[in-house]
Protein backbone atom coordinates (compact mmCIF):
# COMPACT_ATOMS: atom_id res chain seq x y z
CA UNK A 1 0.00 0.00 0.00
CA UNK A 2 3.09 2.71 0.71
CA UNK A 3 4.36 1.95 -2.26
CA UNK A 4 1.30 2.89 -4.71
CA UNK A 5 0.65 6.09 -2.18
CA UNK A 6 4.68 7.10 -3.06
CA UNK A 7 4.49 5.95 -6.74
CA UNK A 8 0.87 8.48 -7.03
CA UNK A 9 2.30 11.05 -5.08
CA UNK A 10 5.44 11.09 -7.36
CA UNK A 11 3.26 11.27 -10.24
CA UNK A 12 1.60 14.27 -8.90
CA UNK A 13 4.48 15.92 -8.62
CA UNK A 14 6.13 15.29 -11.81
CA UNK A 15 2.66 16.17 -13.94
CA UNK A 16 2.71 19.43 -12.03
CA UNK A 17 6.71 19.93 -12.69
CA UNK A 18 5.57 18.74 -16.91
CA UNK A 19 3.12 21.14 -16.49
CA UNK A 20 4.76 24.26 -15.07
CA UNK A 21 7.60 23.63 -17.58
CA UNK A 22 5.26 23.37 -21.13
CA UNK A 23 3.22 26.05 -20.07
CA UNK A 24 6.45 28.40 -20.65
CA UNK A 25 7.08 29.63 -24.24
CA UNK A 26 10.72 28.29 -24.63
CA UNK A 27 13.35 31.38 -25.34
CA UNK A 28 16.83 32.67 -26.01
CA UNK A 29 18.60 33.27 -22.85
CA UNK A 30 21.91 35.51 -23.51
CA UNK A 31 23.30 35.15 -20.01
CA UNK A 32 25.85 32.93 -21.46
CA UNK A 33 26.88 34.67 -24.35
CA UNK A 34 27.04 38.02 -22.46
CA UNK A 35 29.78 36.23 -19.88
CA UNK A 36 31.87 34.17 -22.82
CA UNK A 37 32.23 37.32 -24.64
CA UNK A 38 33.18 39.76 -21.81
CA UNK A 39 35.56 37.34 -20.94
CA UNK A 40 37.28 36.27 -24.34
CA UNK A 41 37.78 40.13 -25.03
CA UNK A 42 39.57 40.30 -21.74
CA UNK A 43 41.87 37.28 -22.35
CA UNK A 44 42.60 38.21 -25.90
CA UNK A 45 46.13 36.83 -26.84
CA UNK A 46 46.39 33.76 -24.11
CA UNK A 47 45.97 30.63 -25.28
CA UNK A 48 42.36 29.33 -25.76
CA UNK A 49 42.30 26.61 -23.76
CA UNK A 50 42.97 29.29 -20.57
CA UNK A 51 40.30 31.55 -22.45
CA UNK A 52 37.55 28.45 -22.35
CA UNK A 53 39.01 27.73 -18.87
CA UNK A 54 38.39 31.26 -17.47
CA UNK A 55 35.11 31.73 -18.94
CA UNK A 56 33.64 28.47 -17.69
CA UNK A 57 34.62 29.57 -14.75
CA UNK A 58 33.32 33.20 -15.20
CA UNK A 59 29.81 31.83 -16.24
CA UNK A 60 29.59 28.90 -12.91
CA UNK A 61 30.86 31.84 -10.71
CA UNK A 62 27.95 34.25 -11.59
CA UNK A 63 25.05 32.29 -13.73
CA UNK A 64 21.57 32.67 -12.90
CA UNK A 65 20.80 29.95 -10.09
CA UNK A 66 17.37 28.63 -9.56
CA UNK A 67 14.89 26.23 -7.78
CA UNK A 68 12.08 25.54 -8.56
CA UNK A 69 9.52 23.96 -6.29
CA UNK A 70 8.89 20.59 -6.06
CA UNK A 71 12.34 19.78 -7.58
CA UNK A 72 13.95 17.19 -6.88
CA UNK A 73 16.99 16.95 -8.90
CA UNK A 74 18.20 20.83 -10.01
CA UNK A 75 20.17 21.99 -12.45
CA UNK A 76 19.64 24.18 -15.24
CA UNK A 77 21.63 25.74 -18.21
CA UNK A 78 19.80 29.27 -18.62
CA UNK A 79 18.70 31.94 -16.68
CA UNK A 80 14.82 30.47 -16.79
CA UNK A 81 13.14 27.36 -17.03
CA UNK A 82 12.65 26.45 -20.54
CA UNK A 83 15.26 29.23 -21.95
CA UNK A 84 18.01 28.26 -24.38
CA UNK A 85 21.94 29.31 -23.44
CA UNK A 86 24.27 30.95 -26.97
CA UNK A 87 27.27 29.81 -27.35
CA UNK A 88 28.95 32.54 -29.03
CA UNK A 89 32.34 30.83 -29.64
CA UNK A 90 30.72 27.99 -31.53
CA UNK A 91 29.40 28.15 -35.12
CA UNK A 92 25.61 28.62 -33.17
CA UNK A 93 26.53 32.48 -33.16
CA UNK A 94 26.40 32.39 -36.83
CA UNK A 95 22.88 31.99 -36.70
CA UNK A 96 22.50 35.01 -35.08
CA UNK A 97 23.41 36.32 -38.40
CA UNK A 98 20.05 35.22 -40.20
CA UNK A 99 18.40 37.78 -37.26
CA UNK A 100 17.06 37.05 -33.89
CA UNK A 101 13.45 37.39 -35.71
CA UNK A 102 14.38 34.27 -37.42
CA UNK A 103 14.25 32.44 -34.16
CA UNK A 104 10.38 33.56 -33.74
CA UNK A 105 9.25 32.28 -37.15
CA UNK A 106 10.58 29.31 -37.36
CA UNK A 107 8.08 26.71 -38.01
CA UNK A 108 10.02 23.94 -35.77
CA UNK A 109 11.24 24.77 -32.09
CA UNK A 110 10.23 28.82 -32.24
CA UNK A 111 12.46 30.17 -29.47
CA UNK A 112 10.92 33.90 -28.00
CA UNK A 113 13.62 36.73 -28.16
CA UNK A 114 12.47 39.41 -25.74
CA UNK A 115 13.96 42.71 -26.39
CA UNK A 116 16.10 42.65 -23.79
CA UNK A 117 18.13 39.29 -25.06
CA UNK A 118 17.95 41.06 -28.44
CA UNK A 119 20.15 44.35 -27.41
CA UNK A 120 22.39 42.02 -25.08
CA UNK A 121 23.11 39.51 -28.61
CA UNK A 122 23.75 42.65 -30.84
Amino acid sequence: MQKSINTLISSERTKKLRDDLLAKKPQMCPERAVIYTRIYQETEGEPMIIRRAKAFRELLENMTIYIQDRELIVGNQASTPRSAPVYPETEACYLLEEGLEHFQKRHEDPFVVLDEAKRKLE
